[in-house]
């Protein structure tokens, strides 16, 4: 297990709401604890239709002991730490309690895990209902706080990831170095709100939400207007990819928008949407999280190219160390992938990602 390098590109942790609430800012704090819903909206009311069967030991809430103890068993190089309750966090509308509830999250982070074990990273939550003071955090979470950039959410906010009201804080992010990453977690409002059983929503839930932030910062012209701008969208698979290069083409051949002021993606001579999007990975604007269990990787890989493409354990989530051992053993023993895959796959596209 340790004879590759191998970096994980998207972990999490679990909130422990308590100890977060001594972190939050006066004059919050003295109203606190803060716990359940008082903390951070629910997800959606999907989350809330029974008890499922999970792996052993899944959805155990590690801390930075037991995150270090994961990756010497596993054979983990270092880790980027995700947020779990806090994945809902863009429902959070009111200006002043978004910024509170950001910047203590990001500070019980960094004292919690972040300045426990140097193998840990992390990306921070934003006050997205302030704009300004969403690019203020990224700046000091990066500058004074060593994160390695920002989580956005797939789904929740009041606007698409493309919209113009987000566009400072893509310039502040590229004018940092720092890496932004699209994470689903909120599967309401995707056409799944009466789905039955949760594994309908937990299997297309992810990948609805962030193939449409894909959709709408491809078309928006983001990677066009912020060119050294790095952003991953994690936690749906790979197959996805496939399926949005494919309808978004067609999208544009049948309905291509009248673009006056040339805010929209800009088109090499003799380049169709496919090529445009395999330019933006190419040339490190776009990456892909991948658990390593998806069945039709290999032919995405195939397809596109192993560059992009970045290791996620997903702990302590729906697994354990033992089925993160099975997925790394099985995709170094897959005939479909060259070395250079392989390498790609767990360490250097991460190392590109995240600026290690």
């Amino acid at each position: 297990m340790t004879a590759r390098r191998i970096i994980d590109g998207d972990g999490h942790i679990i909130e422990d709401e308590i100890a977060l609430s001594g972190f939050i800012p006066e004059p919050f704090r003295s109203a606190g604890p803060f716990q359940g819903f008082r903390l951070f909206p629910p997800l959606d009311h999907l989350h809330s239709q029974g008890p499922t069967t999970s792996p052993p030991g899944a959805f155990h809430p590690a801390n930075a002991e037991d995150w270090g103890d994961f990756l010497d068993d596993v054979g983990i190089e270092r880790t980027v730490l995700y947020p779990t309750f806090g994945l809902a966090y863009g429902k959070i509308h009111n200006r002043d309690w978004s910024q509170a509830v950001t910047r203590g999250y990001n500070d019980w982070l960094y004292s919690t895990y972040l300045k426990r074990d140097s193998r840990l990273h992390g990306m921070a939550l934003l006050p997205l209902a302030n704009v300004d003071a969403a690019i203020l955090e990224l700046r000091r979470v990066v500058d004074q706080l060593g994160m390695r950039g920002a989580m956005l959410p797939s789904n929740g906010l009041p606007q698409q990831l493309g919209a113009k009201i987000y566009w400072p804080l893509y310039a502040e992010a590229e004018k940092l170095g720092c890496a932004l990453a699209v994470h689903g977690g909120c599967h309401d409002n995707t056409g799944l709100d009466n789905a039955d059983p949760f594994a309908v929503t937990r299997g297309l839930g992810h990948a609805f939400t962030v193939a449409a932030s894909f959709g709408g910062m491809i078309f928006a012209g983001i990677f066009d207007r912020f060119p050294n701008l790095r952003v991953a969208y994690l936690e749906a698979g790979a197959a996805w990819l496939l399926m949005a290069i494919e309808r978004l083409e067609e999208g544009y051949e049948t309905h291509i928008p009248y673009d006056p002021d040339g805010s929209y993606l800009q088109l090499q001579a003799g380049e169709d949407v496919a090529d445009y999007i395999q330019r933006q990975i190419a040339e490190d604007r776009i990456f892909i999280g991948t658990e390593g269990k998806e069945k039709f990787l290999p032919q995405t890989i195939a397809a596109l190219g192993s560059k992009g493409f970045v290791y996620s354990s997903d702990f302590p989530h729906e697994t354990n160390p033992e089925l993160c051992k099975a997925d790394i053993i099985d995709i170094n023993r897959n005939p479909g992938y060259s070395e250079t895959d392989l390498n790609n796959i767990f360490a250097d596209n991460a190392v590109r990602l995240y600026g290690f």
